[in-house]
C-alpha cells in the first residue's frame, strides 16, 4: 500500500497523519472485499468524498482518486485480485497457496496503534506463535483475528477463539458432556458439524470429547479418562483444556486461536496440549497461539510471528527466530534478557517513595523561589508521597502529578522491576522465625459424601521469611489447603492460626475472570473502588473485595436477624487479649452496655453471622494498625503506588478493556501490594506474563520482606523464589520439604 499512501498524500496533503492512516486501512478494506473495479470505485467515492470536499477540491476529484487507486491497486483490466501480488480471486489456490493475506494492516486500541501497515500471512496445517512482550498488542490481535476485524480478512474464512481453561462459562452444574452438547448446537454451522464427525449433534459432541480423551461410556475408556458426566466446575485445569479443544472440532473455524492455552496446567497437561497440537486432528486448520512459554513454543510451533515496533515479523520457525533474536528466545533458566541484572532490577520500595517524596519538596521550594512563583504553604508526608495544599491557585497534586510520571516504565519494550513496599512490624513477632499463619494437625473435606481432599492431618505454617512453593497436579488440593491457611474455608479437625493484625494478600488463580467485571474501570478506577471506602460498613482501607466475599457479606436474613434480632449480636466494637485468649467487645439488641466474650464462645454460637462478623472486625482493626485506613487513595498517591509495578500514568488511566493480559496483571498485583501485605499468596503468577516480567517477579519476591507462598507449576520460577516446597500429590497428604533437597 505504500504506492497508495503516496498518491493520497499527492492528492490531499494536508490530512493529518492520524486521518490519513484511517483512510489507508479503509481504501485497502474496500479493495479486497470489492467484487469488481467499479464497485470498488464507487465505495471509494464514499469513503473520500467528504474529505475531498474539506480539501476545497471540486467534487470529481474523489471520483478521480478513487479510480487512481484502484488502478494501482488490482490493474485497470478489473477482475479483482487478492492484493498488491495477489492470486486472482477466481483461480483454484495452489496447495502452498496461503489461507489469509492481509496487508497493510493498522490496529489501533483506545486511542494507541499498536500495528502501522503490517503483513499478516496465514497458511492451513501451520502453527503460528505470535511473540512479543507485554502491552504490545498480541491478545487484541487475536481477538481482531477472532471476530474477524482485520483489513482484508477473506470473508469465507471462518475463525475460533478458544477459551482458556479458567474462562469456560458453563452453566451451573452443567457436566462436560452437556456443555459440549450445548457447544454444539451453538455451533455456526451446527448441522455441519453433525456431519463432520457424527451422524446427530449429541453424537457429535460425544465424538469430539472422546477424541479429547474423556470416557463417555462411563468405565469403557481408559483408567485415566475423565468421566464426561463429571461437572465442569469440578474438572482441572488440564481437563478443562481438553473440554475446550473439544468445543473447537465442533465449529467449522479454518482458524483456532489460543491465548496462554498451557496456563493453568500441570505438567501432564501441557504433554498432552503438545502432543494433542502436533497431531493430525488440527492438519486441516490453521492454529494461532499466543504463549510466553518458551519451551511450550519451542515444542509446538512451525511458525513464528514477532509482534515488535508496530509490525508482525515471519520467521519460518522457532530456530531462525532465535538465531535473530537470541534474547527473546531464551527460556527464563537462562534469564532472557535480565539475566546478570539480578538484585539491580530490585530497589527498595520506601528508599524509592522517600527519594520521590524529597524531588517533590525540591520542587516545590524552586516553584516558590522563581521569580512569580507560586507560594507553597505547607507539605506533609503520610506513608507514601508527600500531599500538598498551596494557598490559592492550582492543588499540590494538580501541580506534582505531572512528575508523577517520569518514565512509561513497562509501557514499551524497556526492561521491567517490581519494586514491592515493605510491610509494617506486627506486635509480637521479633525475628523472623515466628509463625504468622499456620494450620496444626487440620483435615479437611468438602462434605461427608465427597472424598476428603486432606486425609492424613496437616502442619504447615508461614513466617516473615518464608518463601514457599506448593506444587502438585491438577486437582489434588493445593488450593484449598491454602484457602485453609488464609481462612476462607474451615478445617474439618485441626487448629489454624492467623496473627491478628496480619495483612494478607491472597491472589487466586481465576483474578483474571474476577478483573474481567471491571472492564468499564481504568486500573485508576479500579483501585480506589476497592480500597477508597465509600461509607463506615465499607471503611477506607479495607478491600471491598474482601467484604464482598460469601464467607464475609450477610445475606439479607442474616442482616435483618442482626438488627431487628431480641437477642442477636448487633456488631462488635472492640477486641483484647486476656488470660492467654482473644476476647471481643459485642453490643447486643437486648441490653444497653456491651459485653466481653470469648473468640471460642463466638464460634459456637447460634447466630450463623457471628463469625463473619468478627472476621469483618479483624479486617477493619488490621487497617487501621498498619495506617492504611488513613493512607489516602488520592490520585498522586495511587500513580506513585503504580510505579512500583511498571503501570505508568496513561496506562493508569486506561480502561481495563484496553490492556493486555500482562498488565492486567500488574494491575491486580498493585492492588494486592496497596494494603503493604505481610504475606503474599500467589496463585499461578507468571501466567500471563513474559518472560522478563516473570523474572523480575521471582528477582523481586526473593528480597520482599514479608512472607511469600506460590502455587505454580513453573519449576523455573519456584527455583528462582523458593526455599521450601509443601508437596499436595493428591492421595490426601502434605509433605514439606526444605527446597535444597529435591535437587
Amino acid at each position: 500500500m505504500a504506492s497508495a499512501v503516496l498518491i493520497l498524500r499527492s492528492r490531499l496533503p494536508d490530512v493529518d497523519d492520524d486521518t490519513a492512516d484511517f483512510l489507508v486501512s479503509s481504501i485497502q478494506s474496500v479493495l479486497d472485499e470489492a467484487d469488481s473495479n467499479d464497485e470498488a470505485v464507487e465505495e471509494l467515492v464514499d469513503v473520500l468524498a467528504p474529505h475531498v470536499e474539506e480539501a476545497g477540491l471540486p467534487d470529481t476529484a474523489a471520483h478521480e482518486l478513487a479510480a487512481a487507486l484502484v488502478a494501482n491497486q488490482r490493474g485497470g483490466g478489473g477482475g479483482g485480485g487478492a492484493g498488491d501480488g495477489g492470486t486472482d480471486a477466481s483461480a483454484a489456490p495452489s496447495k502452498d497457496a496461503p489461507l489469509v493475506a492481509c496487508r497493510g494492516i493498522i490496529l489501533a486500541l483506545g486511542g494507541n496503534v499498536l500495528l502501522e501497515r503490517a503483513d499478516l500471512e496465514l497458511k492451513r496445517g501451520r502453527r503460528y506463535f505470535i511473540l512479543g512482550r507485554n502491552g504490545v498488542g498480541k491478545t487484541t490481535l487475536c481477538r481482531r483475528i477472532a471476530s474477524r476485524e482485520i483489513s482484508g480478512w477473506p470473508g469465507d474464512v471462518g475463525t475460533f477463539l478458544v477459551p482458556g481453561a479458567n474462562l469456560l462459562d458453563a452453566p451451573e452444574g452443567a457436566s462436560a458432556r452437556e456443555y459440549a452438547r450445548m457447544s454444539a448446537a451453538n455451533a455456526k454451522d451446527a448441522p455441519g458439524a453433525a456431519q463432520r464427525i457424527g451422524d446427530t449433534l449429541d453424537d457429535a459432541a460425544d465424538a469430539a470429547l472422546k477424541r479429547t480423551g474423556f470416557d463417555i461410556d462411563d468405565g469403557d475408556s481408559d483408567a485415566t479418562a475423565v468421566s464426561a458426566e463429571k461437572a465442569v466446575s469440578a474438572l482441572s485445569g488440564g481437563w478443562r483444556m481438553r473440554l475446550a479443544l473439544a468445543t473447537s472440532l465442533l465449529h467449522p473455524a479454518d482458524v483456532l486461536i489460543f491465548d496462554e492455552p498451557s496456563n493453568h496446567l500441570d505438567v501432564s497437561a501441557v504433554q498432552w496440549l503438545i502432543d494433542f497440537l502436533k497431531s493430525g486432528e488440527l492438519s486441516e486448520r490453521c492454529v494461532v497461539v499466543v504463549s510466553h512459554d518458551k519451551n511450550f513454543v519451542r515444542s509446538v510451533c512451525t511458525d513464528v510471528i514477532h509482534f515488535h515496533d508496530k509490525l508482525l515479523t515471519h520467521f519460518p520457525d522457532f530456530e531462525a527466530f532465535a538465531q535473530a533474536h537470541p534474547e527473546l528466545a531464551k527460556a527464563p533458566e537462562d534469564g532472557g534478557n535480565v539475566r546478570g541484572k539480578g538484585d539491580a532490577l530490585v530497589v527498595n520500595a520506601d528508599d524509592e517513595l522517600r527519594r520521590a517524596a524529597q524531588e517533590r519538596v525540591a520542587m516545590a521550594q524552586r516553584l516558590a523561589d522563581a521569580p512569580g512563583g507560586r507560594n507553597w504553604t505547607s507539605m506533609s508526608s503520610s506513608s507514601g508521597p508527600a500531599s500538598a495544599a498551596m494557598a490559592g491557585g492550582a492543588s499540590a497534586e494538580d501541580v506534582l502529578l505531572d512528575g508523577a510520571d517520569d518514565d512509561e516504565g513497562g509501557d514499551g519494550e524497556g526492561p521491567l522491576a517490581f519494586r514491592f513496599p515493605a510491610p509494617g512490624p506486627l506486635e509480637g513477632v521479633k525475628g523472623r522465625s515466628r509463625k504468622v499463619l499456620s494450620l496444626d494437625h487440620a483435615t479437611f473435606g468438602y462434605d461427608e459424601s465427597s472424598r476428603p481432599i486432606i486425609v492424613e492431618p496437616a502442619s504447615v505454617k508461614l513466617t516473615p521469611s518464608s518463601r514457599v512453593a506448593v506444587t502438585g497436579p491438577n486437582g489434588a488440593g493445593k488450593t484449598t489447603l491454602v484457602r485453609l491457611l488464609v481462612g476462607e474455608l474451615t478445617a474439618s479437625s485441626g487448629d489454624s492460626f492467623r496473627h491478628p493484625s496480619a495483612q494478607v494478600a491472597y491472589v487466586a488463580q481465576h483474578t483474571r475472570k474476577h478483573i474481567e467485571e471491571h472492564l468499564t474501570l481504568s486500573p485508576m478506577q479500579y483501585l480506589k473502588r476497592r480500597y477508597g471506602g465509600s461509607n463506615a460498613a465499607d471503611p477506607s482501607g479495607v478491600d471491598a473485595e474482601f467484604l464482598a466475599r460469601p464467607d464475609i457479606a450477610l445475606t439479607p436474613d442474616e442482616e435483618a436477624e442482626r438488627v431487628s434480632g431480641k437477642a442477636s449480636i448487633n456488631a462488635i466494637v472492640g477486641r483484647r487479649k486476656r488470660a492467654g485468649q482473644v476476647e471481643y467487645e459485642l453490643k447486643k439488641n437486648s441490653r444497653e452496655e456491651t459485653v466481653w466474650e470469648p473468640l471460642a464462645y463466638l464460634r459456637a454460637h447460634t447466630n450463623s453471622y457471628a463469625m463473619k462478623l468478627v472476621l469483618r472486625f479483624d479486617e477493619m482493626q488490621r487497617a487501621a494498625e498498619s495506617g492504611m485506613a488513613v493512607r489516602p487513595a488520592t490520585t498522586l498517591e495511587v500513580l506513585q503506588h503504580f510505579k512500583l509495578f511498571g503501570i505508568s500514568r496513561r496506562l493508569a488511566n486506561t480502561e481495563l478493556a484496553g490492556l493486555s493480559d500482562g498488565q492486567k496483571c500488574r494491575v491486580v498485583l498493585a492492588a494486592c501490594f496497596w494494603p503493604k501485605p505481610h504475606v503474599v499468596i500467589l496463585d499461578e503468577p507468571t501466567n500471563f506474563l513474559d518472560a522478563d516480567s516473570a523474572w523480575a517477579l521471582a528477582t523481586s519476591l526473593r528480597t520482599f520482606k514479608g512472607a511469600c507462598l506460590c502455587v505454580s507449576h513453573d519449576k523455573l520460577f519456584l527455583d528462582r523464589v523458593c526455599d521450601e516446597e509443601w508437596k499436595v500429590p493428591g492421595d490426601g497428604t502434605v509433605t514439606v520439604v526444605p527446597w535444597e533437597a529435591l535437587k
